[in-house]
This record gives structure tokens, sequence and C-alpha cells, in this order.
């Protein structure tokens, strides 16, 4: 087993009247271009790589938007960093086809690394530091690791076409986070992990989505691996591919699976034996030995294709009937796209919350509850509050009758009555606009 360091560290001390002290940690270099240099200065011009190479420990390095196209290689580092980009969308480190993007190895367990809102694509491993493997195309690596707001995809190795990850007790955390379309090529009949291959690592996905991912041979299309914990909350894995276990690997794996979706992944759902829990959870062939409560075993999702429903990261939407609607238990706040949970009685299973349309009367509810706020904070006095309380009592009782046109008409009054509130310094400009807004919706519900 081959181990490889980039031995990047940095004290910075000053002598003083008193004695040695630590001076205060200087600012993290700024990256200003999108090309690929190592030149060992950012005083100029400043690269990804040397913004890595020149930070210290603790450094939060922020990439604005562009595509970083790789030509020099993979980039190493092994001291605690977070490097944050400006959306996945709009963030792109491109491995070029040649190289993976980043190899990170660091066993204290003081240090870690997180990545957030950025895009790793078209990484390909061409080293081999661990296990006499080509193992991660996008991100290699031993130590904690967390990835925010994400989007692996695209990217090949022979184990863990997108993540090779391991360290013993430390963790991988992915939340709100898309691998899709790696590969894993190995010509094994063990587990590969297209999308992600662990070893003896701490596993925890959050409100994430795997799709796509393949293995040639062997086993593990969304997750595989050895000797680890998977815990899986308000995940969806679907359209993953390997020869067994084409969604999860977790025959060498302790698991707990939690409000999750693992369902249409070729090769079958799950390859496990023991050693797991389920809760409110699904799967479409009955192969993930759900038996927790609420799990639905053997049933068919009824999934959109991956898409950009909105929010960071792509996902999978829920289709009308799909019966992991309001089928969860207890879930995280936000769905993957950062969409309130629950929308209706309860969450919905997977790492998308489907939007409940509300009804006139709802968002009249809010538009009234909007208005008591401002009272409460004595932005707007009661006696001003009344005639708008009652124009919506009116629209309710016409909207009660059928009356839709007329509930437009009073509603278009409203509007005018918070306009002259605006106009004789009643509201300000923005609370008066914040209630127009939400008029507006109304009157679009309506269909007025």
């Amino acid at each position: 087993m081959k181990y490889l360091k980039a031995l990047l560290l940095t004290a910075v001390l000053a002598v003083t009247a008193l004695g040695l002290v630590a001076t205060p940690a200087f600012a993290a270099p700024i990256i200003n271009t999108t090309v690929d240099q190592s030149l060992g200065d950012c005083s100029v011009t400043c690269s990804l790589r040397d913004a890595v190479a020149l930070s210290v420990s603790g450094d939060t390095i922020h990439i604005p938007a562009g595509t970083y196209v790789l030509t020099l290689g993979e980039i190493f580092f092994d001291k605690s960093l977070t490097i944050v980009g400006n959306g996945a969308r709009s963030t792109v480190l491109d491995g070029n086809g040649t190289s993976r993007i980043f190899t990170y190895f660091n066993y204290d367990r003081s240090q870690a690394v997180e990545l957030a809102d950025l895009s790793l694509i078209n990484g390909l491993a061409t080293t081999i530091p661990v296990f006499d493997s080509l193992g991660g195309g996008a991100l290699l690596g031993g130590g904690n690791l967390t990835l925010r707001r994400c989007r692996i995809a695209g990217n090949q190795a022979e184990l863990g076409g997108g993540i090779f990850w391991f360290a013993s007790g430390h963790t991988l955390t992915i939340d709100q986070s898309t691998i899709a379309d790696n590969l894993a090529t190995a010509q094994i009949s063990g587990t590969a992990g297209g999308g992600i291959f662990a070893f003896g690592t701490y596993v925890k996905l959050t409100n994430s989505t795997l799709s796509g991912n393949t293995v040639s041979a062997g086993a593990g299309g969304g997750i595989g691996g050895a000797d680890i914990l998977v815990d899986l909350s308000n995940v969806t894995v679907t359209a993953n591919q390997a020869l067994s276990g084409g969604g999860l690997d977790l025959g060498f794996a302790n698991w707990s699976i939690v409000n999750s979706i693992i369902a249409e992944n070729s090769g079958g759902d799950c390859n496990t034996s023991s050693g797991g829990s389920s809760d409110h959870s699904l799967d479409s062939d009955n192969s993930c030995l759900l038996t927790g409560p609420g799990d639905l075993p053997g049933v068919a999702p009824l999934l959109g294709p991956l898409a950009n429903n909105g929010g960071p990261t792509d996902t999978h939407a829920l289709l009308a009937g799909s019966p992991a609607l309001d089928a969860g238990g207890t879930c995280p706040a936000t769905d993957q796209r950062g969409v309130t949970r629950p929308q209706g009685p309860a969450c919905d299973i997977g790492a998308f919350e489907a939007i409940v349309a509300l009804t006139p009367e709802d968002q009249i509810a809010a538009l009234i509850a909007q208005i008591n706020e401002l009272v409460n904070g004595g932005t707007l006095a009661p006696n001003k509050a009344n005639p708008l309380l009652t124009k919506l009592d009116q629209v309710l009782n016409q909207l009660d009758a059928e009356q839709t046109a007329a509930a437009c008409g009073q509603l278009d009054a409203f509007i005018n009555q918070i306009n002259a509130y605006i106009g004789s310094g009643t509201l300000t400009a923005a609370d008066g606009q914040a209630l127009i807004d939400a008029t507006n919706a109304i009157l679009a519900n309506l269909g007025c």
C-alpha cells in the first residue's frame, strides 16, 4: 500500500521584544485566473493550484464562477482547507479527462477538508497512490471530508469512479449533493463503487442523489466498499448499474437507510445480507431487506429524470401519484434543493420534497399574517390595518360564494389601498411592496 502526501504545511512566527509569538493568520490567496498554472506566487495572478499550495491550514479559499480546466495534473494537499465556489452550476473544476482533481491525505482527526458549491467533472485517475489501484476519478484521499452542495459528475477510475475515500475512524459527509454518471472500470468480481468507493470509513449522505453511476464489472454502482458504515437520510439512489448491487453494495458494510429511495438500479437495488436498519424507505425490487417502520419494499417510486428542479444541484422529482409522497418519517428541515419540509402532512421519501400548491385561501391567510406582523411590530397602526383586513375578509366571503370576479376586484382595491398608504408614508415602500407582491400571487392563482 502506497500513500502520497503533499508536504505543504506552513508555520508563521514572528519575534517581538516579548519573545516568540504567532502572528495573525494571513488571508487566503485570492484566485483571479481560471488558467491552471504553478508559479508558486499569487502576487499578480493566482490560480486554483497556487492558492491551494500557498494557503495555510485553516484557510478558506473562494473560487469565483468559471470553468477551471486542469492541465498540470491533480492538485495534492494535506492541510485543513475549506474550498468554496460560487455554486455548483457556475464554478466548475474540470479534470480535462487527463487527471483526477484533488488528492488529500491527513489522518490527524483535528484536520478536515470541506468542499462546497462546486462541480468536479471529467476527472480521470492516472496515478496509483493506494491499494495499487487507479482510484477516485474526482477525489482520492483519507481523513475527514465534507461535501456540501457539490456535483461530482462524469469522472472515471478503476475503483471509485467519482470518489475513493478511506481512513479508519474518519468520516465522509455528503450533503445536498449529486453524484452522477461516474464510471468504475476495474475488471473484478468484487465491489468497485461507480459513484463512491469507501474503505474503513463512516459514509454519511443526507439530502443527496446518486444517479447514473456505473461499474463495468463487479458490484456497487452507486456505493461500494468494505468495512464501512453507510448512513443514508433522505437520499435518492436510482438509475445506477453494476453486475450486483447496482444501487448499493452493502455486503461488507453496516448500514442505516432512513427516508430514502433505492430504486430502479440495474443489477439490483442492493447487495446485502445483514447488519442494517431501515425506516420509512423504499426500494423497487425488495433487495434491500427493508423491514423497518413505514418501509415500502418492492414498490416503484415514480421518479422523473435527473434534472434541474431548482436548488444548487440536480434531483429526481417525485411524479404525481408517487408512493413516496407524504410517506416519510422524521426528516431534515429542507430537501436537497433547500425546499422546506414537510410540504404536506408528512415528509416525502428521498432527496426531493414535492411542493404543495397553495390554495388562494392559504395565500390570503399568509397575507393576513403579514399584516398582523406589521401591526405587532409597530410598523402599521391598528386603525390603518383594519380596512385592509376587512377587504381580505370580503375576498374570502366572495370565494366561498364562488364569486371569483368579485374577489379579484376586491384584491385590486386592496392593492390600491396599499399604494395610497405608501404615498402617504403610512407604509414604507419595502413593506408595502411585499404586501403587493403577495396579493399579485393570489391574483395569479385565481386567474384574474
